[in-house]
């Protein structure tokens, strides 16, 4: 049970070490510096990033411009088809319904003069019993 108590207070005290070197303030030492000096070389620092990404962005959006150039011109290749497509079920469409229409008409045609010839064909009967009589 000794030994026990001992390990946790053990334990207890390298974890509240622990908490107090988490928790402390960070402490810079600024002996020979001055407040504009530190200012400056974290200007310094933050232009040098600013200009690293400025570089990267800039072939970011060059890279990009690129592939939407090249997909836009792959969208439009395809609207194009899409569009000869379209037209090209529009022609077999109207093409389909004029020849439907032709030979309806010929039809048309062909049982008029069927009803004309029937209609002469009763026609001369007609005359034939009235003469015969």
């Amino acid at each position: 049970m000794g030994e026990n108590k001992q390990s946790n207070k053990i334990n207890q005290e390298k974890a509240e070490t622990e908490i107090k070197a988490v928790t402390a303030p960070a402490e810079v030492n600024t002996a020979g510096t001055t407040d504009i000096e530190l200012k400056s070389d974290i200007l310094g620092v933050k232009d040098k990033v600013g200009n690293i990404s400025d570089k990267d962005t800039e072939k970011f959006t060059k890279k990009n411009l690129k592939e939407l150039k090249k997909m836009s011109g792959i969208i439009k290749e395809k609207e194009k088809k899409d569009k000869e497509k379209r037209k090209e079920k529009e022609k077999k469409a109207k093409k389909k319904a004029q020849k439907k229409k032709k030979e309806k008409a010929k039809k048309e045609k062909a049982q008029k003069k069927l009803k004309e010839k029937k209609a002469k064909k009763k026609a001369a009967q007609k005359r034939n019993k009235s003469k015969k009589k």
